[in-house]
């Protein structure tokens, strides 16, 4: 921080990441971005200690949880009986600039947040940027080295991003089984989804809802012509890592989603939301079981048809820090 309390190019800042999970990399979400264009920070990470940049996520252990619900009850009884005059807090100190930040689909909160960052993807000028959880798994979006393997999303091989937007030759239609799944939780539209798809052949299910634990998924997914990899919620802009797992594995991705930015190619796999009912989408799959040159040319595709980039993220973090306490980039 500057002496005139303004936060600049090549300002040495602390940043303290708050609510992520146990195995989590600071220096895989956004640190990287934080040192590069148009910010130049030096970035600290720092853990107890006092912070010019907090990033929450969503990830409270059920003890904390427990606890803030205790201080809340304490908050209310202290305000309901005592005076403004008690509250010690000092009025003209400066607050850390707050990011929340989430791969989950959570709509951003409405409170203290400079920035938020997650699936909502807001008009221009707004304080939230899209920043879906698919981004997360490309180092080379956040300026880092492409050979990196940053701890953000568990991906069962992680492949560079360049590599979704070539084509390939599809081999989709060469394999014996029919469709896979690895499901941790049991959502209805995946469990309907099987329960219809195995009426036209065998569909093998994996992962913590049948007891059956996957170290890699990969080497699954690359047995079959098709996997189900349908989202938790068809949600705008709501796209994980699941559909870029099935593709990497060479098979054709059965996806359930809303791709609301127009970034994946639907030519490269079978969309449920683009199906007037469940009926119509395992018809279509029954249509293509059998025609090996089609399940090869669709496999062919690409998976992506543009390339992502940061920028509106860096827009909307540069607007909230030239807005928060005198600080300027």
């Amino acid at each position: 921080m500057n002496t005139d309390g303004r936060l600049s190019a090549g300002t040495e800042i602390r940043v303290k990441f708050v609510d992520f999970w146990p195995q989590f990399d600071p220096y895989a979400y956004l640190i990287p971005l934080l040192n590069g264009p148009p910010f130049y920070f030096k970035t600290r990470v720092v853990g107890r200690e006092a912070a010019d940049i907090e990033i929450h996520s969503v990830f409270r252990s059920r003890a904390k949880r427990m606890l803030d619900r205790v201080e809340r009850r304490t908050h209310r009884f202290l305000t309901q009986r005592t005076t403004p005059a008690l509250d010690l807090r000092p009025k003209d100190e400066p607050g850390p600039f707050r990011i929340w930040l989430t791969g989950e689909n959570l709509r951003p909160p409405y409170g203290p947040w400079n920035a938020t960052l997650s699936f909502d993807a807001d008009s221009p000028g707004q304080r939230n940027a899209y920043f879906p959880l698919w981004w997360q798994m490309f180092p080379e979006l956040l300026g880092m080295d492409s050979e990196a393997r940053p701890g953000i999303v568990q991906v069962s091989r992680f492949r560079p991003l360049d590599t979704f937007l070539e084509s390939r030759d599809g081999t989709a239609g060469e394999r014996e089984r029919f469709v896979c799944a690895v499901i941790s939780h049991p959502e209805p539209t995946r469990l309907r989804a099987i329960a219809a798809l195995s009426e036209i052949g065998e569909v093998d299910v994996f992962g913590r809802v049948t007891g059956q634990a996957v170290t890699d998924k990969d080497d699954i997914f690359r047995q079959y012509k098709f996997v189900l990899c349908f989202e938790s919620d068809a949600y705008p802009g709501y796209v994980t890592e699941k559909v870029f797992d099935a593709w990497g594995s060479g098979a054709i991705p059965l996806w359930w989603g809303l791709d609301r930015e127009s970034f994946l190619n639907p030519d490269a796999f079978l969309n449920l939301a683009d199906h007037r009912n469940l009926d119509a989408f395992v018809e279509s799959v029954a249509d293509l079981v059998s025609d090996r040159g089609v399940l090869d040319l669709i496999s062919s595709q690409p998976l992506l048809q543009k390339r992502p980039n940061l920028d509106s993220v860096r827009q909307t973090l540069a607007r909230a820090f030239l807005g928060t306490n005198g600080w300027s980039v």
